[in-house]
């Protein structure tokens, strides 16, 4: 095995021991449970946890999935349109800076349902990220290139499928990479707020109920199962964004 390979297992075996160890020292009321009191408090409220953590991610990657479409489209549009560009650029760098905490409370007090809250702050904590780097990186494009392009008569949808995009991708990569990263952030963060303000079915009032009852062993289940899933989506997002890359981008190989 690689080294790569190896030591972030090694990490991970030396950060296990050392909870282990910081759980047997503690003396207080199991505020800190080990390993094995953890999983056996995931395992014992797995009925509860999974279907929460469930709805959070099916939220979760259907949001990333509609903000890039979105955020791709919408790019294409402001790179076509400067008029257009201009009027909305100050109004979407205002909307790219709010704070995901202040979006969701006024979604959750609304009637809407709660998988559709979920989706729709995830939709537009992920959109943002992606159409404001999207949209220069389409306007950069060598004029060079658009210049041959059109002397050879190139349409609009040959030029932006066959040119702009391609010339983009490196950038576009690194917004979708960062999309995933505000994914499980809006979607955990607006569910569990929804248990703790509207007292609605989710991760925070399955929180309030473990804390509650002192249940700290699910606490930290519960906490680390969420994480996760964060992790998970991540991880698949960057392993497809590097795979995609190497096949295009010299430095993804290591190259000059």
């Amino acid at each position: 095995m690689r080294l790569n390979l190896i030591l972030p297992i090694l990490v991970a075996i030396v950060g296990m021991i050392v909870w282990a160890c910081l759980a047997l020292i503690d003396t207080g009321l199991n505020s800190l449970p080990g390993p094995l009191a953890t999983a056996d408090a995931l395992w014992a409220d797995r009925k509860a946890i999974f279907p929460a953590l469930g709805r959070d991610a099916a939220a979760m990657v259907l949001g990333f999935l509609l903000a890039c479409a979105l955020g791709v489209l919408s790019a294409i549009v402001l790179t076509t349109y400067q008029g257009l560009r201009l009027a909305l650029a100050p109004w979407m760098t205002i909307a790219r800076m709010a704070p995901i905490a202040a979006l969701a409370p006024l979604l959750i007090v609304s009637p809407c349902p709660a998988f559709l809250t979920l989706l729709i702050v995830t939709t537009v904590a992920c959109y943002f990220p992606v159409v404001s780097v999207a949209t220069p990186a389409l306007l950069a494009t060598d004029k060079s290139l658009l210049d041959l392009f059109k002397t050879y008569h190139a349409s609009y949808w040959q030029q932006i499928v066959h040119l702009r995009l391609p010339h983009a991708l490196p950038q576009l990569m690194t917004a979708i990479k960062r999309a995933a990263i505000y994914a499980p952030m809006a979607s955990l963060l607006t569910d569990y707020l929804a248990g703790a303000l509207a007292g609605k079915p989710g991760l925070g009032r399955l929180l309030s109920e473990y804390f509650v009852g002192q249940n700290y062993p699910a606490i930290v289940a519960l906490c680390l199962s969420a994480a996760a899933v964060g992790v998970l989506l991540a991880g698949t997002v960057h392993a497809i964004t590097a795979w995609t890359l190497m096949h295009w981008h010299d430095n993804e190989n290591g190259q000059a």
